[in-house]
Parts: structure tokens; C-alpha cells; sequence
């Protein structure tokens, strides 16, 4: 399970709920809530809308952003969490955003005209916000398709939160059981071989251009453990590695990047 990413400097206290943890999964009464649209978009959508596994495998994953209209660090958000949707919705990415109390000072309507291009919710009556527990705004949290708490914030990291939507999406269900991305036709990446390893695992990757590459390890928390930077990789075949060393026994992902896309391989530490 990712991490829950704590920033201990933030920020607006309304109180404590004891809400949804890491790892639990949002109860089939809880999907089926109806959420008020009140921007970008009409009438009502629940949790249920977003679970592949009720919509003839249209699997997603489900980022929720809470705010209350007069928060000036939740309105800094905006535009921020509005490029990753906008970036990353044809993917498989879900954002809702639960807003409450309205009209101090911004309207739901012209809280969406200042930059929100995922649907809003009135959230006012129904404190949806309380399910995840912390009270604070702004609160973002990600679903993954299973709808299963992977990640639960307090504040807005904009890296993090990308890399999770990455690493997520990465996982999504689909029929040739590969990640869903799409990849230039210039690039070929292997999987991970051999698979499970003990205790190295290499990557083989395919260039028509020189660029450098990024190996970074993360384990099964989302938790990076290692990196290493390929400067100048060649045109043609080159081979990442990754020694395990002292690392126990597990799940990892191997997130392979380069200054213009990046990609995801899974593998397992056997010892």
C-alpha cells in the first residue's frame, strides 16, 4: 500500500472524524451515495460510477480533492490538480472535488470558473469529506480501481500526487495485462527479467535517440528505495540494472523516466 504523506505544516483544522485508512476499501453502502454535482456537470455520480469491476471493466482510479470556499491554499490547488486531470483523464483518472460552505466567498459555479475542469461537489449536508478522516483542508485522496484507500493526504503535492496517479494507473486491469501508456514508437522497454529475481533485475531498453534515463525503485508503499541516473544512453540496446542488495523480499516498481515520458514495470524479489 502507498504511504499515507502527512505535511505536518498544514493547515486548516474543522474538527476530527475517525475516517477510512490506508488500505480499508469504501464500504458498497458508501459507493452508492449519490454526490450533488454542482459544477462541471448535472445531476449526481457515486463512488459506484467509478468501480470497474460494476461497469463491465471500465476500470479508473479516483482522486478527491476536499476544500471549503474560503480557503485560500485549497483555491492555490486549482489549477494544479486541474492539469493532472486534464493530462491524464483519457488514461483512466477520476477527480471529484467535495466543496463546502459556500459563498464565503466564492459560489459553487464560480469556484469552477476559476480554473476547475473536474466536477465539483456540494458536499455541505453530506460531509462526505468526513469519510477520510483528518478534518483538514485542503485533503486529497487517492482510490485505486478497487476502490481501496492508497494514498490520503493533508495539503497539495503536485510531484507526489503525479507520481501516485502514475503508479496507479500503471495497475489498471486491461485485457493485454500490460500497463495502459502510450509509449512514442521510438521506445521498446522489456519487462523486468527474470521475474521474480534474486538479487538482480534488468530492464532492456531500445532507443532511436540519445537521452538519459531515470531508473528509480519504488516498493510496494510507493516509497522510493533507490535511483540511479543513466546519463546519455546510445542509440540502440542498453540494459538498466538494479542490484537488490539488502532489500527483504517483496513487490517492486520499477519506474523507468526520460525528459519526455515515463513508464512503469513491475517486478518480484524472491529470496
Amino acid at each position: 500500500m502507498i504511504p499515507n504523506f502527512i505535511t505536518s505544516f498544514l493547515l486548516i483544522g474543522i474538527g476530527f472524524s475517525q475516517g477510512y485508512t490506508l488500505g480499508e476499501t469504501i464500504s458498497s453502502e458508501h459507493q452508492s451515495v449519490l454526490l450533488p454535482v454542482c459544477a462541471n456537470g448535472n445531476g449526481f455520480i457515486s463512488l459506484r460510477d467509478y468501480n470497474g469491476d460494476l461497469n463491465e471493466g471500465n476500470y479508473s482510479i479516483t482522486l478527491i480533492s476536499t476544500f471549503a470556499s474560503w480557503c485560500t491554499t485549497c483555491l492555490e490547488e486549482v489549477p494544479l490538480l486541474s492539469q493532472i486531470y486534464d493530462s491524464q483523464m483519457e488514461n483512466g483518472l477520476k477527480v471529484i472535488a467535495l466543496g463546502r460552505e459556500w459563498d464565503y466567498p466564492y459560489s459553487c459555479e464560480e469556484w469552477a470558473g476559476l480554473g476547475a475542469t473536474y466536477p465539483l461537489i456540494n458536499d455541505d449536508s453530506l460531509m462526505i469529506w468526513s469519510w477520510f478522516g483528518f478534518g483538514y483542508i485542503p485533503q486529497n485522496i487517492i482510490l485505486d480501481h478497487t476502490m481501496t484507500v492508497r494514498y490520503s493526504a493533508i495539503g497539495f503535492n503536485q510531484t507526489e500526487i503525479s507520481d501516485i496517479v502514475d503508479l496507479l494507473l500503471s495497475e489498471l486491469p486491461i485485457a493485454s495485462n500490460e500497463p495502459k501508456l502510450n509509449l512514442p514508437a521510438s521506445y521498446k522497454i522489456s519487462s523486468v527479467y527474470p521475474n521474480p529475481f534474486n538479487p538482480t533485475a534488468s530492464i532492456n531498453i531500445k532507443l532511436k535517440q540519445l537521452t538519459n534515463v531515470n531508473l528509480i525503485i519504488r516498493n510496494i508503499s510507493g516509497k522510493i528505495i533507490d535511483t540511479k541516473l543513466y546519463n546519455n544512453l546510445t542509440i540502440g540496446e542498453n540494459t538498466l540494472i538494479w542490484k537488490s542488495n539488502n532489500t527483504s523480499s517483496g513487490i517492486y516498481f520499477f519506474q523507468i523516466k526520460t525528459p519526455n515520458w515515463t513508464h512503469i514495470k513491475k517486478g518480484v524479489l524472491l529470496k
